[in-house]
């Protein structure tokens, strides 16, 4: 109409001020008639209102698992209130955090905590994130920010772009290994001593319903929290330090459990093989002391000393021994020698009076795979 032929020119922007001051926003314009080289009757500028809008924050927090079987990964993402999982391997899981689409000049902060989510006592397990700030869309490392640590828990991810900011929680909780996996690791990981019967104790502490090693809890209420088992102890062998004196790894890592239940295997053995010395010294004259009788229990030939180990595994010290007042008031003995008769008396666990039994009758049962 009236001759004119309208120009709509485009485009849009954003701007950033720095924080509390004001924006402002000046428009310089110019225009020319190309057809007759006059300016126009008419100069037109439009704004669309100012829109302020909050940055989307992560709906999902990335996750590469190994999975149990292999080396391959699965990439997924865990919704708000999801979880992630230790693998049975075990290995920690892979976890990142992004806002995706925000301009490099943009910065995001990041933090977290993890709080301790064990199925009983224990605060050992809390964690506070390293914090990190990243440009744009960059990719926070959650389990970096961990140390890499095989650890569980509740995580609440906290990220702030420009005042922004939003919480973002999920957990971390755990798979139990393979039971063939958990039986071979343990046979190949413990003295030589100890590799007949180590498996049998790992099995017998931790087994629970179909399930036989149960680093984690296999079901019920606590399930995927680390297993905790009366009178106390954690995880496969059933580790226990007393309050707060097992340490994460322990209590999350099975393999470190495992390495532990070694090295508590060791202290049980110098305990018998001192206990054995004590009748050594004492009745120099007792014939094959070293080779007391030994008892067949479902095939196994079990020493005195392998009886020892078993007994004083589980915690509870059969009698006191019948030593000097001294050695009475600090140590008991699972075995003692009688001198009148020539024989040894297998004392059994006066919590669990059928536990060394147990541990061999157990590694009968057919193990599900």
């Amino acid at each position: 109409a009236h001759g004119f032929s309208p120009v709509v020119l485009k485009d849009r922007a954003i701007y950033t001020a720095p924080g509390n001051t004001n924006l402002s926003v000046s428009v310089e314009l110019e225009a020319t008639n190309i057809s007759d080289g006059l300016l126009p009757s008419t100069l037109m500028v439009g704004f669309f209102p100012l829109k302020i809008a909050q940055s989307n924050m992560p709906e999902a927090t990335g996750v590469n698992e190994t999975t149990d079987a292999g080396t391959s990964f699965l990439r997924a993402f865990i919704p708000t209130n999801g979880i992630a999982y230790i693998t049975g391997q075990p290995a920690a899981p892979q976890l990142t955090a992004q806002i995706k689409g925000l301009p490099e000049w943009l910065e995001t902060s990041w933090s977290g905590t993890l709080t301790t989510e064990r199925s009983e006592r224990g605060t050992l397990d809390n964690r506070t994130l390293a914090g990190d700030t990243l440009n744009g869309s960059g990719i926070y490392d959650i389990t970096d920010a961990l140390d890499g640590e095989i650890v569980g828990g509740r995580c609440v991810l906290n990220s702030s772009v420009r005042g922004a900011s939003a919480q973002y929680p999920f957990s971390i909780r755990g798979k139990n290994p393979l039971d063939a996996t958990a039986r071979a690791y343990i046979a190949a990981n413990v003295d030589a001593e100890f590799q007949p019967y180590a498996w049998m104790i790992a099995k017998h502490e931790s087994k629970s319903g179909n399930r036989v090693y149960n680093q984690f809890n296999p079901s019920g209420n606590k399930i995927e929290l680390p297993n905790f088992a009366a009178p106390s102890g954690w995880g496969i062998a059933q580790i226990d330090k007393g309050v707060n004196g097992d340490t994460t790894a322990e209590v999350y890592n099975w393999h470190v459990n495992v390495a532990s239940m070694n090295v508590t295997m060791r202290d049980k053995r110098a305990d018998a093989l001192r206990f054995l010395g004590y009748y050594s010294s004492a009745y120099s004259n007792l014939p094959n002391w070293t080779s007391p009788p030994s008892t067949n229990i479902n095939g196994h030939v079990v020493s005195a000393e392998t009886w020892a180990v078993l007994t004083l595994y589980n915690g509870a010290y059969g009698i006191p021994s019948q030593t000097t007042p001294t050695h009475n008031s600090i140590f008991h003995s699972p075995l003692q020698f009688v001198p009148s008769t020539g024989q040894w008396i297998f004392h059994h666990n006066t919590v669990n009076p059928n536990y060394v039994r147990d541990v061999f009758l157990d590694s009968a049962a057919q193990e599900t795979e």
